[in-house]
C-alpha cells in the first residue's frame, strides 16, 4: 500500500484540513471512480475542482491542475481524534491509488512552487519580479539623471 504523507494546512485551526500534493500526471478520473467505489461521492465536480464526500462527513478535495489533495475531517470529529481520522482518509487516498495503479507522489511533485520548471507559475512570478526591479532602476537612474542636470 502506498504511504502518503500529509500535513495539516498552515491556515486551518483545528487540524481539520490536512493536505498532500500528488503528481499532476496522475489519472484523477480512476482515482475519483475508485474512492467512489469504496464509500465516496461527488459532492462538486468541475474541471478544476474535485470533491468526494464520505458518508461520515469527512472530504476529499483534489485540484487536478495542480494535483494538491486537501483532506477535510468532519467539523463533529472530536479534537483529539481528528488526526488519526485525516489519517484514515490518508489511508482511503492510498488504497485507491494502489487499486487505480495512479502515480505515486514524490516531494515537490506537482506542486510548481515547489518543484519550478521554465513554464511553472513560481518561474513566472520570478520573471515578473526581475522586470518590474529592472524598471524601478531604470526610472530611478532617470530621474536621478534628471535631477543632477537640471
Amino acid at each position: 500500500m502506498s504511504d502518503l504523507s500529509i500535513s495539516p494546512e498552515p491556515g486551518c485551526c483545528g487540524q481539520l484540513n490536512w493536505r498532500l500534493d500528488l503528481p499532476v500526471d496522475s489519472d484523477f478520473d480512476r482515482l475519483r471512480q475508485q474512492l467512489e467505489s469504496v464509500g465516496y461521492r461527488a459532492a462538486c465536480r468541475h474541471s478544476f475542482l474535485v470533491v468526494l464526500r464520505h458518508r461520515e462527513g469527512h472530504e476529499i478535495a483534489i485540484v487536478p491542475r495542480t494535483g494538491r489533495v486537501q483532506l477535510r475531517v468532519d467539523r463533529l470529529t472530536a479534537e483529539g481524534e481528528r488526526a488519526t481520522v485525516a489519517a484514515g482518509i490518508a489511508g482511503d487516498l492510498a488504497t485507491a491509488m494502489d487499486a487505480s495503479s495512479v502515480a505515486q507522489p514524490s516531494r515537490g511533485q506537482g506542486n510548481p512552487m515547489l518543484n519550478p520548471t521554465p513554464t511553472s507559475t513560481g518561474s513566472k512570478m520570478l520573471k515578473l519580479l526581475a522586470v518590474c526591479l529592472l524598471c524601478l532602476l531604470i526610472a530611478g537612474g532617470i530621474g536621478f539623471l534628471i535631477h543632477q542636470f537640471m
